[in-house]
């Protein structure tokens, strides 16, 4: 019922499978505890939404890695002191990727 395809990113509305699925929520309840899938609120109206757990992107982070990245603090240093620092350093900071508009021309008739 959850499309695990590569070119399907998106996730389903819980509500859609369990229309289409006898006990679904047997199966949806498996699937998560077996981490095959994962359950997400929508923040608006509280829907729930099925995504595909891709355990191919899993990885170990070392603890000791863990407790440095923890260790640093940056309350009270805005974005820009941030960038700046990593700039000086050499690291360029992550830029926006969100999504682009395509500005879509009308073809006319005639």
């Amino acid at each position: 019922a959850v499309v695990s395809t590569q070119s399907t990113w998106g996730g389903v509305y819980y509500d859609d499978v369990n229309e289409s699925l006898a006990k679904c929520e047997k199966i949806v309840q498996t699937l998560t505890s077996d981490g095959m899938i994962i359950q997400i609120p929508r923040p608006c109206d509280k829907k729930k939404v099925l995504f595909y757990y891709d355990h191919s992107t899993d990885f170990e982070i070392d603890d000791e890695f863990i407790k440095q990245w923890r260790s640093v603090s940056v309350d009270g240093v805005d974005d820009a002191k941030i960038e700046e620092y990593l700039d000086k350093q050499g690291i360029r900071s992550m830029q926006d990727q969100g999504l682009k508009k395509l500005n879509m021309t009308k073809k006319k008739k005639g």
